[in-house]
């Protein structure tokens, strides 16, 4: 087994896209029956491929290997569960077996990757118990009211704490939210303006102010040298306030608390500008990803 060529991700994926082109030949010609046979396979697969190192940058979990050796079990999950996040059941599902087949792809062409195939079947099992019809609501958004779950998860970890706090007023992704803290000096301004941070997809985060105690807590939290949790352990500690809740859930908290904020305000004519600014507020600008996550909350 092999690894991918190329000194840097987007040349990886060069090599990567090279060794699965079979344009033009039948699938019954070969043995590698996960090659990339049309175009419209490989710009899907190119997609996938993009993500997953984006995440992988976003999340610092670039540690100089090749792009194939990261594509780990626990990597591959996590990045899923955040990439699927607002998506359709029947895109999601598309999404995962479009991985899949690329993971299998690789491994024909003799390249490592040490995913293996339970982890997309499972995903997609697991989106299937889990989906309800658009008529039945699932509560994922917190029960536990904001300012006491960030104080229940202060008591467990000040980090886990602070990263909560984020979420919660800002509305930004988990990942989003670490990189606000590790660059902290570099993308808050004097106005406590967040400037020159990307979210998903290279999307730059705009018109999001910081209060003035959460940008004492997360200057504190510096000072003293405090290190973040991982993620997993993060999602964890939110588990344990709350059973069955996760970083996703902090996402939907603030959706839904952001969507009754502007219904008291009567500044909007209707719900549809609601939720078109509350869409824009977490960097999707779609009104029906509101609708997606309104029918789950």
């Amino acid at each position: 087994m092999r690894n991918l060529s190329g000194g840097t991700f987007e040349k990886q994926i060069r090599d990567s896209n090279f060794k699965l082109d079979s344009y033009g030949k039948s699938k019954s010609s070969s043995d590698k029956s996960n090659q990339t046979h049309s175009n419209k396979v490989g710009e899907q697969r190119d997609m996938i491929q993009k993500d997953f190192i984006n995440y992988i940058r976003e999340n610092n979990l670039d540690n100089g290997e090749k792009i194939n050796n990261l594509m780990t079990n626990e990597n591959v999950s996590n990045f899923l569960n955040e990439r699927l996040e607002g998506l359709k059941l029947s895109s999601q599902e598309t999404y995962i077996r479009g991985m899949s087949s690329l993971v299998n792809g690789l491994k024909e062409n003799d390249i490592r990757i040490p995913c293996d195939k339970n982890t997309f079947d499972n995903k997609v099992n697991e989106l299937k118990e889990n989906h309800t019809p658009t008529n039945e609501i699932i509560h994922r958004s917190l029960e536990t009211p904001k300012d006491e779950m960030i104080s229940k998860l202060t008591e467990i970890n000040e980090g886990s704490g602070l990263i909560s706090n984020i979420q919660l007023d800002l509305g930004l992704r988990v990942s989003e939210s670490y990189d606000l803290v590790n660059k902290f000096e570099n993308v808050v301004n004097e106005n406590n303006e967040i400037v020159g941070l990307y979210g998903k997809g290279g999307q730059e985060i705009l018109n999001k102010e910081l209060s003035n105690e959460l940008v004492q807590k997360i200057q504190d939290f510096k000072d003293n040298n405090n290190t973040l949790p991982h993620q997993n352990t993060y999602n964890n500690h939110i588990n344990k306030v709350e059973e069955g809740k996760s970083s996703h859930s902090m996402r939907y908290t603030y959706i839904n608390n952001s969507i009754n904020e502007k219904l008291e305000s009567g500044n909007y004519n209707n719900m549809s500008e609601i939720k078109l600014a509350v869409s824009e507020e977490i960097l999707h600008h779609r009104e029906d990803i509101i609708n997606n996550y309104i029918s789950k909350m």
